[in-house]
């Protein structure tokens, strides 16, 4: 009566066994070391890959069109057979009602990722990334226009003190008439950077969009695509198209690697942190590409452009912190 059969020994020490396993995973899962405020980190290694991404493409003697693509489709191949494993083909196409929006990412994002190695190669590398940020001032008037999102008096401030670092750094002749700086290379350089801010911010409005409706990486690859399609074509017509050196194969890689780790970090640090304080860390970016200006190229900015880049730095700071003292209230609220 109290003997158990073979049949029924082996049941209990199959259960006895899962119960075993499923205690040992929840062990290791309470053991592992949550780091905390990670996505302070990924916020600012986001901004040390960007940073390292613009130096290399200043010093990559390269068409910027031709940079641009190189790292689309660099970009295109490693992504591809990821989101092959990961994804069916309409996992990785995405949702059908949000096409549109990926395919506007993409052709934004790329056309911005061109215009801005355009200013870099017309630009010090420090005054065309504090440019690029003007995307952060932007987007609030963007989303006025086509989201219908309100607008308050502080928007209207920092737009008139970036528009302001904006003059100070562009020094256009007709306000500067005396400076021999300004030349129609660093005009172009200005006016890249300010569509490419425009574009970037147009992008940023189409991932609002989108949301949480599809993987980041399927939102990335859209962004090669595009770019693969389209800075090609400009390059054919151009004519502007040279075979790169093995030399420069090396840089072009690496090039490709900080700006991909500095999207990924990016994204990674917006899931675990705060979008105003992700925002405030990005601002570093200008700091330490100044900083590579100055020692490594040793190109000493010129004191009005160092006045407009605290204007445009103080300005993102803000935004952030406005950002960060909404969040709180909302919070306060619930």
């Amino acid at each position: 009566m109290g003997q158990l059969s073979e049949s029924e020994m082996d049941e209990s020490n199959n259960n006895i066994g899962s119960k075993i396993l499923a205690e040992s995973s929840e062990n290791k899962s309470k053991r592992r070391i949550k780091i905390p405020h990670i996505g302070i980190l990924y916020g600012l290694l986001s901004s040390v890959f960007f940073s390292f991404n613009a130096l290399l493409a200043k010093l990559l003697s390269l068409n910027a069109v031709q940079i641009a693509s190189s790292r689309c489709f660099i970009q295109y191949i490693f992504l591809f057979p990821y989101l092959i494993y990961k994804e069916k083909m309409d996992g990785i196409l995405g949702s059908p009602k949000i096409r549109p929006f990926l395919w506007l990412r993409g052709f934004c994002g790329s056309v911005s990722g061109m215009l801005f190695y355009l200013a870099v190669r017309n630009l010090s590398v420090g005054n065309a990334v504090t440019l690029a940020f003007l995307d952060c001032v932007l987007c609030p008037i963007l989303g006025r226009i086509f989201l219908k999102e309100s607008l308050t008096v502080m928007d209207y401030v920092f737009a008139l003190i970036a528009f302001s670092g904006v003059i100070l750094i562009a020094q256009p002749p007709f306000i500067f008439p005396h400076l021999s700086s300004t030349t129609t290379e660093s005009a172009f350089g200005v006016i890249c950077a300010l569509v490419s801010a425009l574009m970037a911010s147009s992008s940023y409005l189409s991932i609002r969009k989108i949301g949480t409706q599809t993987h980041y990486l399927i939102v990335t690859w859209y962004y090669s695509i595009v770019g693969c399609i389209l800075d090609p074509v400009i390059l054919i017509i151009s004519g502007q198209y040279q075979p790169p050196c093995l030399s420069q194969i090396p840089i072009i890689l690496l090039l490709t690697a900080s700006g991909f780790l500095g999207q990924v970090t990016l994204t990674l640090a917006l899931q675990h942190e705060r979008a105003g304080t992700v925002a405030v860390l990005l601002t570093l970016q200008i700091i330490v590409v100044y900083f590579v200006q100055v020692v490594f190229l040793n190109d000493i900015p010129s004191m009005l452009s160092i006045i407009g880049t605290v204007l445009i730095f103080c300005t993102s700071i803000g935004i952030g912190a406005r950002k960060i003292i909404n969040e709180r209230r909302r919070r306060v609220k619930k």
